[in-house]
């Protein structure tokens, strides 16, 4: 039993088309895969430096499931520049003892955009 072989051929018009389509797909991989990185911040708004403040807290109480920080108005954020922010708080805590005590705390909270961390320094509980 033989099988009928067609032979068919692309005209130019056909081979430029499906070339198309190959570069048009390849990139779309392209920009896809490396074309969509998001903008890396350069600088910390005061909301995101007193929640990093109050995390650099929780770090330091003896019970910090039962913190619970005064609101916002109550506290101080000073911006000093792009990446830095004075924070003044308190927070309602238990002690040792299992008391509940006010605590205030002040920090300067410094973002370094080259390593997305964020450092807490001169930190005071008083």
């Amino acid at each position: 039993m033989t099988k009928n072989r067609v032979h068919t051929t692309l005209t130019i018009e056909q081979k430029i088309k499906t070339f198309s389509y190959l570069i048009g797909g390849l990139l779309f991989c392209w920009f896809w895969f490396f074309g969509c990185e998001p903008e890396k911040r350069t600088t910390i708004s005061g909301t995101d430096a007193a929640i990093h403040a109050e995390e650099f807290v929780l770090k330091r109480l003896k019970a910090p499931i039962s913190a619970e920080f005064c609101p916002p108005s109550i506290g101080v954020q000073r911006q000093i520049n792009d990446t830095t922010y004075f924070i003044k708080g308190c927070v309602d805590s238990q002690n040792g003892f299992g008391a509940m005590i006010r605590s205030r705390f002040s920090c300067t909270i410094t973002y370094y955009p080259s390593i997305d961390k964020v450092s807490c320094e001169d930190f005071q509980f008083y």
